[in-house]
C-alpha cells in the first residue's frame, strides 16, 4: 500500500498525502494534526451490522487520540460483498461512531480495509466462508493494530466528513 511504512507491533505510519508539502508561509495548509488510532477488535458477519446474503456485515472497534485529545470506544460497521468475484470489491464503510473532530477519509478508509483484510481475511477464508449455507455469525476476532496518519481541520481535505 503507497505511503505506509511498517513499524514494530503491527503499527503503522501514513506518510502525508497533500505532495510537495506546505507553502513556505503556510497560507495555503489547512490546520494538520497527527491522529493514532489503535484498532481492538472485529466483530464479523452479524445481522445487526448489516450481513445479508449478499454482504458480511462487521464492526470494528477502535480507540482514537487527535491533538492531545482521547475518543475510546469508537467503532465503524463494514460491509463487505460475497458474491462470486466481489473478492476485490471496494469495503463499504460507514463513519466512525462517536467522533466529529478534524479528518482524513480517504486515508481512513484505507486503513480500515488495511486492517479488516488483515485480521480478518486469512482467518475468514479459512474458517468463515463456506457456501452461503455455513457461515460463521458474530464471530469476534482479537487483533489489535496501531496506525498514524494526517489529519485536517479542513472541509475539503476531510473529504466533507464531519
Amino acid at each position: 500500500m503507497p505511503g505506509l511504512r511498517s513499524h514494530p507491533r503491527d503499527s503503522i505510519h501514513v506518510a502525508g498525502t497533500r505532495g510537495a508539502g506546505p507553502s513556505p508561509d503556510h497560507s495555503e495548509c489547512p490546520i494538520m494534526a497527527i491522529a493514532t488510532l489503535a484498532f481492538r477488535r472485529c466483530v464479523i458477519n452479524s445481522p445487526e451490522f448489516g450481513s445479508d446474503e449478499e454482504h458480511v456485515g462487521s464492526r470494528i472497534f477502535f480507540d482514537l487520540h487527535v491533538g492531545g485529545v482521547g475518543y475510546a470506544n469508537l467503532f465503524v460497521d463494514v460491509r463487505e460483498f460475497v458474491r462470486e468475484g466481489a473478492k476485490h470489491k471496494p469495503l463499504l464503510i460507514t463513519m466512525p461512531s462517536g467522533y466529529t473532530g478534524p479528518w482524513n477519509a480517504p486515508v481512513f478508509q484505507s486503513l480500515v480495509e488495511f486492517y479488516y483484510r488483515h485480521a480478518v481475511g486469512v482467518k475468514w477464508g479459512m474458517f468463515g466462508m463456506r457456501g452461503p449455507s455455513m457461515r460463521l455469525e458474530n464471530w469476534t476476532v482479537e487483533q489489535e493494530m496501531l496506525v498514524q496518519f494526517e489529519v485536517f481541520d479542513d472541509n475539503e481535505t476531510g473529504a466533507g466528513v464531519r
